[in-house]
This record gives structure tokens, C-alpha cells and sequence, in this order.
């Protein structure tokens, strides 16, 4: 039995099966886990360029038919019929797009990012203009990327980056002549987070199957590798033409035995 069994894993058939299924599941494997990041940094490009498309206009079109408005609210940083317009556009906007939240950001003259209005704004609301540019997952990234927007003339663009488990940030610059006003910022919602599900498939699960099934091939192959090494260091354990049973070979000898052919004896002498 034990004979079979190193037979079955020492057999050249068995060591390349084994070692393509290896290989076969090893790729399946990295493209299983490769495939969700892939699909993930799709998906945030795909909105984020979306986004972005969609705030640009939008804010070209506020910094040019409502420059002074926007100077006398981020001066003032008042409610009132102005700010009542402003927050009328921004929702119209936010519904059209299906934005999680839209809203303006500016510096304030300490330095500090405030916002100026929000879509969601109510007169009961808790938010005020002038509030502080902060959410849960606003960090030092999206400080960064309006300050850079609000010092330096720039076209609409995004983060590379899922905040909130769901949401893809866009940000344009509001332009008036040489100077920038603000930042229009909208917070877009993924449509699907779930990057690892493929057609019902988790590629996860799969790529876990895999994984073990190229263990295990790898396992078999080694052992195989093992046996066929030990046959080699002892060629003659297994030999059917071993000296112990099979008889000597006999070979003959040279006979070394000289014959006189008696020529010098005289027959007479034994008469």
C-alpha cells in the first residue's frame, strides 16, 4: 500500500498535474483579489469625472452672474433674500445631480476654511454661514485640495478616494477674473461599495478557494519531489535484477593445461 502511494506521488503525471493546477490557481488567485481594486478605482474615477463635469459649469455660471452677491455674502456672512437665491440654485442643483450634499467653501481672513451655504439650509437648521469646513471624515486631504483651489486658478477636479464607505468628493473653483471666490463642493454617493461581488459571485470566497487548492497542489508536488529524490539516492532498493535473487553468471576460464605430444619418445624403448 505504502508502495502505491509514493508510486502515485513520485509518477511524473501526477507532479505535472499538480504543478499546473498549482500555477492555474495561483493566477485565478491574484486576479480574484486584483479584480475588486480594479473595479474600485473605476468606480471612483467613473463619478469623480462625472462629478466634477457637473460642478464646473455650475460654478462658472455663480461666479459670473453673481460676483457681487457672492462678495457681499462672504463679507457679510448674512441670511437674508441674496442668501435665500443662493440656497434656492444650490438645491435645485443638488436635486438635478443627485448629490449627497453641495455646498461653498471660502477662507476666512485667519486662515481658516468656513462654509458659506449649504443646499440643505433652513432657517431652523443648526447650520449658519460662516460655519466651519468639518464633517466625521473631512481630512487633511480636503483641506489641502480647496486651499489649493483658493490659491491658484485650477479647473473642476476630485479625490481618489471613497470617504464615508460611499461618497466621492468633487470641488471647482468659483472665478471671478484673477480672483477665486470660493470652492463649490459636492459630495457624490457611490452606487455600489460591494467591489468584491461579481454577478452574485464574492471573489473573496473564491480567491480563498483557491488559495487552498494551490496549497495543496503545491503540497503534492514537493512530496512527489521528495520520493523521486529518494529513489535517486538509492537506485537499487526497488531493482528486480538484484544479485540476491537472480543465479551468478559463470563465466569460463582459460585452460592453462599444456599436452606433450610425445614426438621424441621411441616406442621400441618399451618393447
Amino acid at each position: 500500500m505504502t508502495e502505491h502511494i509514493q508510486a502515485f506521488f513520485a509518477s511524473k503525471k501526477t507532479q505535472t498535474i499538480s504543478l499546473l493546477l498549482g500555477l492555474l490557481s495561483l493566477i485565478l488567485t491574484l486576479a480574484c483579489f486584483l479584480a475588486p481594486l480594479s473595479r474600485e478605482r473605476w468606480a471612483i474615477q467613473s463619478l469623480g469625472e462625472t462629478t466634477a463635469q457637473q460642478l464646473s459649469p455650475l460654478s462658472m455660471s455663480m461666479a459670473h452672474y453673481e460676483p457681487q452677491r457672492l462678495r457681499y455674502l462672504l463679507a457679510t456672512e448674512t441670511t437674508g433674500p441674496t442668501y435665500d437665491k443662493l440656497i434656492d440654485l444650490l438645491s435645485q442643483a443638488k436635486k438635478e445631480y443627485g448629490f449627497s450634499r453641495l455646498y461653498l467653501v471660502y477662507e476666512k481672513e485667519d486662515g481658516s476654511l468656513a462654509c458659506l451655504a449649504d443646499a440643505d439650509y433652513e432657517e431652523n437648521s443648526d447650520f449658519l454661514p460662516g460655519a466651519p469646513y468639518q464633517q466625521d471624515f473631512i481630512d487633511e486631504t480636503c483641506v489641502q485640495q480647496v486651499k489649493t483651489l483658493l490659491n491658484k486658478k485650477s479647473s473642476a477636479t476630485y479625490i481618489p478616494k471613497i470617504y464615508n464607505n460611499d461618497l466621492v468628493l468633487g470641488f471647482a473653483p468659483l472665478i471671478d477674473g484673477q480672483e477665486v471666490l470660493a470652492v463649490l463642493c459636492a459630495d457624490a454617493r457611490l452606487s455600489y461599495t460591494n467591489f468584491s461581488q461579481f454577478y452574485g459571485v464574492e471573489l473573496s470566497k473564491v480567491a480563498e478557494l483557491l488559495a487552498a487548492i494551490f496549497i495543496v497542489c503545491l503540497v503534492v508536488f514537493f512530496i512527489g519531489r521528495s520520493f523521486v529524490g529518494m529513489e535517486e539516492a538509492n537506485p537499487d532498493k526497488n531493482n528486480k535484477t538484484n544479485t540476491r535473487w537472480n543465479k551468478p553468471t559463470v563465466t569460463q576460464q582459460e585452460n592453462n593445461v599444456y599436452i606433450d605430444p610425445l614426438d621424441d619418445v621411441d616406442p621400441n624403448d618399451y618393447l
